[in-house]
Order: C-alpha cells, then structure tokens, then sequence
C-alpha cells in the first residue's frame, strides 16, 4: 500500500468540549467551507471544557477549528493559503479566559471518497457514516488543507503539511490519520 497524499488532522486526546461559535448570520456556518459574506465580530469566543495537566490549553482543537496563533502561523509557513482567521477568545469553564487564538473559516470542501469507499449508512455527504475510505484517485487539488465533504467536522491536510508540523516538535498532541484508516460513524 502506497504512502497516503492526505491525512486527516486531529489530536491525541480528543477529550475536550467546545462549541460551535456564533455563526456571522443565520445563513452561514464555520463547517461549510466558504468565504463569511457577513462579518464575524471579534475576538470570536470559543467555550471550552478542558484544560491540560498544567491547565494551558492546546495548540488545536479540530471542532471547531480553533488554534493557538503559534499553530497558525506554522500552518501559514506550511504554504496553507486557504484559511482566514479571526482572533479567539477560549473561555474554560466561564472563569478563565485564554487569548492568543484563531478561528478558522477553511475555505474549500472537497470529495474525497472514491470508488470502494464503505459507507455505513445512507448519507455520502456533511455526515457520512465510513468504514474505509478509499481517495478518489481523480482527486486534483492545490489545497494543501480544505474539509472533507462526506464529514464537514473533519479536516484534511496534504502530507507536505503534516511533515512540516511534526517536524516543528511543537505540537506533540496532533494526530494525523492516514485516509485509508480513517472511519466515522454516521
């Protein structure tokens, strides 16, 4: 088996609670992979239910996609040219405010599921059920991060991306999931 193109990004342990922030209007959502028409009034707050073992939270959280600014800078670095960023409050618990953060509006959803990917139910698109994807080898794109149409939630990363955040030894909690190991129940 070949070495996977794109991986999908998440962390380690994923135990943590936060919800979707404020949409810019009722029309538009953070997981649907377009520019915001309206504007997203700053510094975006994000609610979180975690903390690490020295009370700091992470570099990342996947949903919604919420990052240290160090993290989007490297993604930046990365050649990532698809996301705009709006600054973040995280406010654990209703008591202790982090600053320092972005959210992300990724901007581009694709289809990745090609031939002989095993869906578990009978969506193929924003909540799919997978058990195996298989890449759609017709897939031609030059983003190097864009959410997957089958599972919004989830965001997909080139591997010129992962290797260039692992290579950084900053962010040891990422984890990045080869396509082809990747399910989801739907």
């Amino acid at each position: 088996m070949s070495e996977s193109n794109y991986y999908i990004i998440g962390r380690k342990d994923p135990s943590y609670l936060l919800v979707e922030p404020k949409r810019p209007s009722d029309q538009e959502s953070w997981m649907s992979g377009v520019p915001f028409n309206s504007e997203v009034i700053t510094p975006v707050t994000i609610f979180v239910k975690e903390s690490t073992a020295d009370g700091q939270p992470e570099d990342f959280y996947s949903f919604p996609l919420v990052v240290s600014d160090r993290f989007y800078q490297a993604l930046l670095a990365a050649g990532v040219d698809n996301i705009h960023a709006y600054d973040a409050v995280l406010d654990v618990d209703g008591n202790i405010f982090h600053h320092g953060y972005k959210a992300l509006n990724v901007i581009g959803m694709l289809r990745m599921a090609g031939e002989g990917t095993t869906f578990t139910g009978e969506s193929r698109l924003i909540d799919a059920g997978i058990d195996g994807l298989v890449v759609d080898p017709n897939l031609n794109t030059t983003l190097l991060m864009f959410r997957m149409a089958e599972v919004c939630t989830k965001i997909v990363v080139h591997k010129s991306v992962k290797n260039y955040l692992e290579n950084l030894n900053l962010f040891p909690n990422l984890e990045f999931i080869e396509t082809g190991n990747f399910f989801t129940i739907g």
